[in-house]
């Protein structure tokens, strides 16, 4: 079991692994469900989000700020804004990036440069155009194999 805390309360909640990254939302009971659902109908979230992101990293002995929280198939952090009555749903790395640096210009994207998909932290990130972060990725995969093949 992995423990989460709920949305409304902060109690931690014991999830399977596999739900965490399946729900978008996590409530200890029947009577804070209801309260986060009738908040989400009215646009509200009761917990603000830098409490609801900050409850999902663990700092990691390298500093990356490791996602504890849902995960898209490709291993990045999920998170979901609230902004002007409306849901969103972000990569967790791109909001601790917007939040903490400023925004991403258009045309642009992160590049971890950790190489952990599942890393917040903003320091570890660097906006780059799309051709470039291809080559990071490039690069860093095969460095790894060259690694792998040495031992």
């Amino acid at each position: 079991m992995v423990d989460v805390g709920c949305d409304i309360c902060g109690k931690p909640v014991g999830l399977k692994p596999y739900r965490v990254r399946r729900t978008r939302h996590h409530y200890c009971s029947r009577q804070c469900a209801a309260a986060g659902d009738s908040l989400l109908k009215k646009g509200q979230h009761v917990t603000p989000a830098i409490e609801r992101f900050l409850r999902r990293i663990e700092v990691a002995p390298n500093g990356c700020w490791q996602w504890n929280g849902a995960c898209s198939d490709t291993g990045y952090a999920a998170f979901t804004k609230y902004m002007e009555g409306k849901v969103l749903d972000c990569s967790g790395h791109q909001w601790a990036y917007e939040y903490f640096v400023g925004p991403i210009p258009d045309g642009l994207q992160l590049d971890h440069l950790c190489r952990n998909r599942s890393c917040v932290n903003p320091d570890h990130l660097e906006v780059v155009t799309s051709a470039e972060n291809t080559k990071r990725g490039i690069v860093a995969r095969r460095l790894a194999r060259e690694l792998e093949g040495k031992e």
